[in-house]
């Protein structure tokens, strides 16, 4: 497990299985996607949150956390069919915002790759959780699995760049549209201080 910044942990995925964040403070432990269950998650957390809801990001949660654990995933991709899989007694998402000790979480729809995928932005920190949707290089989710929108991923991507981006940048975008692979230091670097994608390495900005 590797520290990113404070209070904010990084277990790198392999290739089937994606990256594993903790967000840990002195009082709440939050993990952001489980890997494929390749990867021991050692201390039981008091919340998980599932970007989407593929196998690779939902199959390490674990069923000894408890029965009334708190695992959150959006209804839309309670799915069955491959390459889903809803860990038993996952909960709906149904909010777009949650403070939970000093963690201060906006949970943003970004369907697409999915059609309940979600990117969380730590707002105390600055920390952009952002699933399969964005990776680092900028270049965007696959599409072409069951649930996923091409169309809707490039809208998912103006909403990021809309909120995100500086006003010269997001006027761009407007204007121009987006070419890929996006510039995700250049777009994101006056508002994000670090972008942690689904696989591949976390971006310091």
């Amino acid at each position: 497990m590797e520290k990113i910044v404070e209070d904010c942990f990084f277990i790198a995925g392999s290739e089937m299985s994606s990256n594993i964040y903790i967000l840990k403070d002195k009082k709440f432990t939050i993990i952001i996607d489980t890997g494929d269950g390749g990867v021991e998650i050692k201390e039981k957390p008091d919340f998980v949150f599932l970007t989407h809801g593929h196998f690779d990001h939902t199959g390490g949660v674990r069923e000894d956390w408890g029965e009334n654990w708190d695992v959150f995933l959006r209804k839309e991709d309670f799915i069955k069919g491959f390459p889903y899989h809803t860990p038993k007694n996952a909960k709906e998402l149904k909010v777009n915002h949650i403070t939970i000790g000093s963690f201060d979480l906006d949970f943003i729809h970004t369907p697409g790759h999915t059609p309940g995928g979600i990117t969380i932005f730590e707002k105390n920190r600055k920390i952009l959780f952002t699933g399969d949707t964005l990776f680092s290089d900028g270049w965007i989710g696959r599409t072409d699995l069951l649930g996923g929108n091409e169309e809707l991923l490039f809208k998912s991507l103006k909403t990021l760049v809309v909120r995100f981006a500086s006003d010269e940048t997001r006027k761009g975008v407007e204007k121009d549209g987006m070419d890929i692979p996006l510039n995700v230091r250049g777009l994101f670097k006056d508002s994000i201080s670090i972008f942690c994608p689904g696989h591949g390495p976390p971006l310091k900005l």
